[in-house]
């Protein structure tokens, strides 16, 4: 159970596999918000609601796909 490099539309991203959640490092955070602004400005978002979005993201779950409420 590890992190890997996943390809999907909007470019490349991060992802646990199975169940696990580990923690990311700022360069892994980076390609997957990179990923995320890919697909929002696609569906119309505007810059500062990604932003926004992206900000609550990294405090609340490092942008980490896999990371579950608890």
């Amino acid at each position: 159970m590890a992190l890997i490099l996943r390809q999907g539309l909007f470019g490349n991203y991060w992802g646990n596999t199975f169940d696990s959640s580990n923690t990311m490092d700022l360069e892994k955070m980076q390609v997957n918000a990179t990923y995320l602004y890919g697909y929002l400005t696609h569906q119309g978002w505007t810059v500062n609601a990604i932003c926004g979005m992206l900000g609550n993201m990294q405090s609340e779950s490092a942008i980490n796909p896999r990371t579950l409420a608890k």
